[in-house]
């Protein structure tokens, strides 16, 4: 054995001398508490939902609160089941991402392994801003159901559709908007539509309540150019950047689709919605593109059913937001893009879809897609009684429909495009390759299973007409009428591919026989107006457009083209007047752009 020299054996003694004082003077951890750690961990993850007005099942907000279901919060926040987060990591990466990190996690289970001490009421932090109370500071327009819904007790899920007034005198730029569900217990998720014709006023006012059921909220109603705006409980406002706010119309009206779950009790809800504005109009374009699978037919028991869709990009683009959509049998739902070199991107990939927590989620930053990507999607379903959300016990087929019961699968992305003329080619080429596939196949298999729906033929019919295919309209609109002779919609289209022809003396019949089942259909009345219009019928058209215009008197089309009626009768006047409401109403109507700056100048006295 070696025998260190003393002075040696001095410094070692020295030295673990220090390093005993240095840990016997390290201060020991202090204990986790409730208002220190543990209320601003809660405040900024939970308390969105668990406070009142919330979609929590109870509050998380104080500390009795908090403590009462302290071991529960640390078994879903371990099993990230909490807060809601969809999206795998790894797979996209995405603004807002509510995962919680490994640290706040132990945070939790470290506070209940020390049973749950309160702490210093003076380190409590202010409480967060109650669901009720507008996230992004007062609105500068709010609009709000006129009185509350009821929803009644008993029944399967219910789509409602709520009209609502804007009263705007002139179009607005939308920057965000915020929605206030009423009652985020009943509403599911919502969607935003809007529309400038009086179709919906129409149907809200036969079904009362301001509103009406229905999955379609009617054929004039659309989402704003390029978006999808959307909510779901515990969502962030809908905010777009100063390059990307959308067009709200002078005088639309904004149409909230809510689906609505029934809790067993009667359940009331008064939603409102807050809108934001910009002066600065867009200098971004958007684009909204989806996939799905509209031919879906999952037998009673099969674990690992998929479907597939793609589309190839033929422009630029960057993807800013991406949403997945499928109903209580979704399993695994995967979206990805393969670059032109064979690279695959992944976009989003959700392992354990839940029917209740689905949301759309912004990519951190812009994602390019070049020219020639190819956008995928890969959706799998488990329709057997091992899935604890199937709603058939024992399970049953289940098909493409709308209704929860049935089955989607949707991936929609929000672009960006790099101007006008690349977003008309890609929406000229999406339209043709993909988008009018999907529609003529979605009708093609729903006639299959009921070949006895009139309407179905009809809107095939109309689809034939856009793509110029006029034997395959003549087919299908002598199917409809062989089952509905007088089938108000099916004289509609006929009437329209008789214009296609020049045949306008044909096609004013045909509109007069729509019009005779539907006399509020004010686009066929408008076309029977300008129809005549063409045939010179002057005086009976005017008559025709303003019959049009008391029944939708913001169409800014029908201002224009009656503008053009009354400067042919040489009515200066009455032609300006018309240009111009289709002006205020539409800045670009181009029709009226062009129309008014034809008119003579005025005479002087």
């Amino acid at each position: 054995m070696t025998t260190l020299p003393g002075q040696f054996t001095s410094i070692i003694a020295l030295a673990l001398t220090v390093a005993a004082t240095a840990r016997a003077a390290d201060p020991p951890a202090p204990p986790l508490t409730f208002t220190r750690d543990i209320a601003p961990l809660v405040y900024r993850h939970c308390a969105g939902c668990h406070a009142p007005g919330g979609v929590g099942p109870f509050d998380l907000l104080t500390y009795d609160d908090v403590r009462r279901h302290a071991r529960q919060i640390v078994k879903v926040v371990t099993a990230r089941a909490m807060p809601p987060w969809l999206p795998e990591p790894g797979f996209g990466e995405f603004a807002g991402n509510r995962r919680l990190d490994d640290a706040t996690i132990a945070t939790f289970q470290g506070w209940v392994e020390q049973n749950t001490p309160e702490g210093n009421p003076a380190d409590l932090p202010k409480p967060p801003r109650p669901p009720t109370e507008w996230e992004l500071g007062k609105p500068d327009l709010v609009i709000k159901l006129p009185k509350p819904y009821t929803l009644a007790a008993e029944g399967t899920d219910l789509y409602r559709n709520f009209v609502l007034p804007t009263g705007l005198d002139s179009r607005r730029f939308v920057r965000a908007v915020e929605l206030h569900s009423g009652n985020a217990r009943v509403v599911h998720h919502a969607f935003l539509f809007t529309t400038q014709t009086s179709a919906a006023r129409r149907r809200a006012a036969k079904a009362g309540d301001w509103g009406f059921d229905a999955m379609n909220p009617g054929d004039d109603a659309y989402t704003p150019d390029g978006e999808n705006i959307t909510w779901q409980p515990g969502r962030a406002p809908c905010l777009r950047t100063e390059e990307s706010p959308w067009l709200l119309p002078a005088d639309a009206d904004v149409i909230l689709q809510a689906h609505l779950r029934r809790q067993g009790k009667p359940e009331t809800l008064q939603p409102e919605l807050g809108f934001y504005f910009t002066d600065k109009p867009p200098t971004g374009l958007q684009f909204k593109l989806m996939l799905r699978s509209t031919s879906i037919d999952i037998p009673a028991g099969a674990s690992d059913y998929a479907i597939t869709s793609a589309y190839t990009l033929p422009v630029d683009v960057d993807a800013v937001e991406i949403a997945a959509h499928a109903h209580y049998l979704g399993k695994d739902l995967q979206g990805f893009a393969t670059l032109p070199d064979g690279t695959r991107r992944e976009l989003l990939r959700i392992k354990h879809w839940n029917f209740n927590m689905q949301d759309s989620y912004t990519f951190k930053e812009p994602l390019h897609l070049p020219r020639g990507t190819r956008i995928q999607m890969r959706f799998e379903y488990d329709n057997s009684d091992r899935n604890p959300m199937n709603p058939s016990t024992p399970p049953k087929r289940v098909l493409y429909g709308d209704t929860s019961s049935d089955e989607m699968g949707e991936l929609i992305l929000r672009l960006r495009v790099r101007d006008r003329a690349d977003r008309g080619l890609l929406n000229q080429d999406y339209t043709q390759k993909w988008l009018w596939p999907d529609a003529v196949e979605r009708l093609q298999n729903r006639l299959k299973l009921n070949p006895q729906d009139a309407n179905d033929h009809v809107e095939l019919a109309k689809l034939f007409l856009a793509a110029g295919r006029r034997a395959d309209v003549a087919k299908e609109l002598n199917a409809a009428f062989k089952i509905d002779p007088a089938l108000p919609q099916g004289h509609f289209v006929l009437a329209h591919m008789l214009v296609q022809q020049g045949d306008y003396p044909h096609a004013a019949e045909r509109f007069r026989k729509c019009l005779e089942g539907d006399p509020d259909n004010f686009r066929a009345r408008a076309d029977l107006a300008l129809a005549l219009g063409i045939m010179g019928k002057l005086p009976e058209s005017v008559e025709q457009f303003l019959a049009a215009l008391q029944l939708n008197p913001r169409d800014s089309l029908t201002h224009a083209n009656l503008g053009r009626i009354y400067a042919l009768q040489g009515n200066i006047e009455k032609a300006k007047a018309q240009l111009e409401e289709a002006l205020r109403l539409d800045p670009d109507q181009a029709i009226a752009r062009e129309a008014i700056k034809e008119l003579p100048a005025p005479k002087k006295p």
